[in-house]
């Protein structure tokens, strides 16, 4: 409800971004590209954040993927339009590292694996409605609009190397057979945000949003070689959060329907402090504090966009 509020409210004042020539036609784009990940999360020792405050941090960095997104506007005679999105994207490389500690702020290290990450997807979908005003007919335009989003990330844990190991963690340093972990994301939420559009020339034109979002984050593992844990639902993370996206597009037109389109975009997504729950291969539940999840993301894509 919190969520619901906020979002009822900002929308009022807030715009967001919208395809650089939907101003005047309907448009369907496809578009691919190269996109770079980083996730991280931590808990703590119990419920209340401490005992330690940090227990466990997981990270995966440089994930390289590449992605294809597809993306329709529909425009309205009044000036109101809809658009939705859908991307996918195949995880082609990446870094692990999982660490343990005995003592508040991540001292006393007692594990720690390096691990590969080069095996997963990404996904995300987009759905919103807004409107157009011309503040200067056929040249810029800022265009109001407020709707829904929902990503995910599915990643898996592969090809484990011990590191670091303790009377605590007595697993022998070196490779850890069978290592096949997965930690599965969902962000999904209200959002609004601000866009500007140039007509630049005749056959260019130039886009620069924001987008805020307010989501819910949930995720769930299956820690394969833990047996303390149930399978395949080891355990499960819970909270809210918000996040940032920043978007460019450079559209070039090619013929009356046909455009060549550039895009960048960047995501920066955080929670606030949630809910840990692992659930043990005895049937009992534990939980403790998810202190804080953090996305970061950059994107380049090209493609095509047709208008009709």
């Amino acid at each position: 409800m919190r969520c619901i509020a906020l979002f009822l409210t900002v929308m009022i004042f807030s715009v967001t971004a919208v395809n650089a020539f939907a101003f005047k036609k309907n448009t369907f784009s496809v578009s691919s590209g190269y996109r770079l990940d980083n996730l991280d999360w931590n808990i703590a020792g119990d419920i209340n954040g401490n005992n330690p405050n940090i227990i466990s941090e997981l990270t995966w960095s440089e994930l390289e993927i590449i992605q294809v997104k597809i993306q329709g506007t529909f425009i309205f005679k009044n000036n109101f339009f809809l658009r939705s999105s859908f991307d996918y994207g195949e995880i082609l490389s990446g870094k692990n590292q999982d660490s343990d500690y005995l003592e508040d702020n991540r001292t006393s290290e007692f594990s720690r694996s390096n691990n590969s990450a080069d095996d997963g997807n990404v996904r995300g979908f987009t759905l919103g409605a807004g409107y157009q005003f011309h503040t200067v007919p056929d040249k810029v335009i800022i265009a109001p609009m407020a709707g829904y989003s929902y990503h995910a990330q599915n990643l898996v844990i592969t090809d484990g190397v011990q590191t670091i190991n303790s009377p605590e963690n007595p697993l022998p340093l070196g490779p850890i057979p069978g290592l096949n972990s997965k930690y599965d994301t969902q962000w999904e939420g209200l959002w609004s945000g601000v866009n500007l559009h140039l007509n630049v020339l005749n056959n260019l034109s130039v886009t620069a949003a924001i987008e805020y979002h307010w989501t819910d984050y949930n995720a769930t593992a299956n820690w394969n070689l833990q047996t303390l844990f149930e399978h395949p639902r080891s355990f499960a993370h819970s909270s809210i959060g918000h996040g940032i996206i920043f978007r460019g597009n450079i559209n070039y037109l090619l013929t009356g329907t046909f455009r060549i389109i550039g895009t960048i975009e960047y995501f920066d997504w955080n929670t606030e402090a949630g809910i840990a729950s692992f659930f043990l291969s005895d049937g009992s539940t534990v939980r403790q504090q998810l202190n804080e999840v953090h996305w970061d993301s950059f994107a380049a894509r090209t493609g095509i966009s047709y208008s009709f």
